[in-house]
């Protein structure tokens, strides 16, 4: 967690002005006087707050992860957004702020859930003068999407300062941005995580003649004991390795330097629970001595995933840094945050309530087509980078797919398909009626060459309808 603590700067009244360290640089906030009070001038600097920091590769295990905040994913999503940004000063604590600033670039996950409490996150906030706020990659916790996402007072006057200070709020998907909208706020654009922009990365490769080096993953989580067990078992089965993200009790179990943390960690009872029948806990510890893997740096971890031929889990980061690799993943969403990614984004997925352990690795594979991920991806790259640069961010790294005539058409058939998906959904319309007007709206027109064409005489062949 960020420190909440606060640090003020103190103005003397004979206009000295006091240094602030940032980064082993030094700034001076500008003194002006107003009437009899001397005010701190605003900066226009723009400062990106981080929670995770670089591990020093000889701490500690337990080091490690706090480092992290307590899941390596979190590296991917901050150094992903800090590598698209061209001039921003990054910073851990409220306290390396200075007491006035022109803009703080924020990059939360999944804050928005009945468990979380940011009253205090605003409070920090607030205590210091910034003109603008810019949150990337905001995402709703939920585990289906007709679940309502109640949230705390503290959270409610975050995100309204979110709204107030930010021209936009970025979210991962439509999910999050109409979580938003039942609270009120509007001015929300869809982008995405930014670890899908990581710059490098890598066509994703064919299917080698056969299957040998998997990895799987997942968030072990009670309401999905069954499909966790379906899971580790298939992996055993597989000899696939397991990509550890958060799953601090397994450390333990694979390292005898930590095997004192048993107790503590109730590792041997987690074994127990998330092996559901599937297979001994015996099983699953000898399977993860042997294979089990954690990466606490995002170029270790992608040059990892580089030399598997497939990945798969329920882990959304844990397949992007396949992905970024090269390698073929299949994602399997068990919730909001994830599902609404994978949808936005055109990603292969499988929803984990429907992977039962019987298919074959080959038979998985054969449900990764990323077609629809390569033909959009510029376009989504292209949203996320015009959304930093609305926000009055400088990128770099990020690529533009060039704009053309039929984004108009685009946005027009966008919000009829969307108005008809409520009637489908609300049952005022059949699945066939849904299907037949989908296609109807998303046909083609006839071209102005078309048109001309005919105009001076040309017959145009006829499409079938089906």
């Amino acid at each position: 967690m960020l420190s909440p603590s606060i640090c003020s700067i103190r103005s003397k009244l004979d206009g000295d002005d006091q240094a602030i360290k940032q980064d082993g640089h030094s700034t001076k906030p500008r003194l002006e006087k107003t009437g009899k009070l001397w005010e701190v001038a605003l900066s226009s600097e723009t400062y990106f707050l981080r929670s995770t920091q670089s591990v020093d590769p000889n701490a500690s295990l337990e080091d490690r992860f706090a480092s992290a905040v307590a899941n390596t994913g979190n590296y991917f999503f901050e150094e992903a957004l800090a590598d698209h940004l061209e001039e921003a000063r990054t910073v851990y604590s409220f306290e390396d702020l200075p007491e006035a600033y022109g803009t703080l670039v924020l990059s939360m996950s999944n804050f928005l859930s009945p468990a979380t409490d940011l009253g205090w996150f605003a409070e920090q906030i607030e205590a210091k003068s910034v003109e603008k706020i810019v949150m990337v990659g905001a995402g709703a916790q939920a585990y289906e999407y007709t679940d309502h996402v109640p949230l705390t007072d503290g959270t409610l006057r975050f995100i309204h300062l979110l709204a107030e200070k930010g021209t936009t709020i970025g979210v991962r998907g439509y999910f999050t941005a109409e979580v938003l909208a039942g609270y009120g706020i509007k001015n929300v654009d869809v982008i995405g995580c930014p670890t899908a922009y990581w710059s490098g990365r890598k066509p994703i490769r064919p299917a080698p003649a056969k299957l040998e080096r998997l990895a799987v993953h997942c968030t072990p989580e009670g309401f999905f004991r069954d499909k966790v067990g379906a899971l580790f078992k298939h992996a055993i089965t597989h000899d696939a390795s397991y990509v550890i993200q958060s799953e601090k009790w397994m450390i333990p179990l694979i390292n005898e330097a930590f095997a004192s943390g048993k107790a503590e960690q109730n590792s041997e009872g987690r074994v127990s629970y998330y092996s559901y029948g599937f297979a001994s806990p015996e099983d699953v510890v000898r399977w993860l001595q042997r294979k089990a893997l954690v990466f606490f740096g995002m170029t270790e971890w992608i040059s990892a995933m580089e030399g598997f031929d497939f990945v798969y889990g329920a882990r959304f980061h844990g397949n992007m840094a396949a992905i970024q690799a090269g390698t073929p993943a299949l994602n399997m969403p068990f919730d909001t945050r994830t599902r609404e990614l994978c949808e936005y984004l055109n990603l292969p997925h499988l929803p984990f309530e429907r992977f039962n352990g019987l298919l074959t690795p080959e038979q998985l594979f054969d449900m990764t087509d990323f077609s629809a991920f390569e033909k959009t991806y510029s376009s989504r790259m292209t949203t996320y980078k015009n959304f930093l640069e609305s926000n009055g961010l400088k990128t770099k790294n990020l690529a533009s797919s060039p704009t053309n005539g039929s984004q108009q058409r685009q946005k027009s058939i966008s919000s009829f398909v969307a108005l008809l998906t409520r009637d489908f959904i609300s049952g005022d319309i059949s699945k066939s009626d849904f299907m037949r007007e989908i296609e109807l709206r998303v046909r083609g027109d006839r071209t102005h060459e078309e048109r001309k064409a005919v105009e001076n005489g040309a017959i145009l062949p006829v499409e079938p309808t089906s």
